[in-house]
């Protein structure tokens, strides 16, 4: 039941979505570079649900971001095969370093605009 109300607002929370990733693209395109940046294909009908940024110095960023009160987090802190699961001695160098450098910024249909430009703002306050 609780599905089916929130399946009425699934266009506007796609669009909103849509509309912060935008955003933060626009934000970041001054200072970071675009294979830094997520991309979404064109033409074709997408709603990220996460934006997500590669940066050399990820652990230093995220605690930078911290102490200014902006939660990121690390979706995928290994990559699969390095998971005891999978492990079977195999290396695949450009996964690992993915799974070393990529940051989960805020992102979610309610980030208002003032959040995400703060977001904006103390990741080039970082950069310098």
């Amino acid at each position: 039941a609780l599905l089916r109300v929130k399946l009425q607002h699934l266009t506007e929370w796609n669009r909103q979505r849509l509309n912060l990733y935008e955003r933060y693209v626009e934000g970041f395109t001054s200072f970071l570079q675009s294979n830094q940046l997520p991309r979404l294909e064109e033409n074709v009908l997408a709603s990220p649900h996460l934006f997500v940024i590669e940066v050399d110095d990820r652990e230093v960023l995220k605690a930078h971001l911290a102490s200014r009160a902006i939660e990121t987090l690390i979706h995928y802190p290994a990559a699969i095969h390095q998971h005891p699961a999978w492990d079977a001695g195999s290396t695949f160098p450009v996964a690992e370093r993915l799974a070393s450098r990529c940051l989960s910024l805020p992102f979610h249909q309610d980030l208002r605009d003032d959040q995400l430009d703060a977001v904006v703002e103390r990741i080039r306050e970082y950069y310098g």
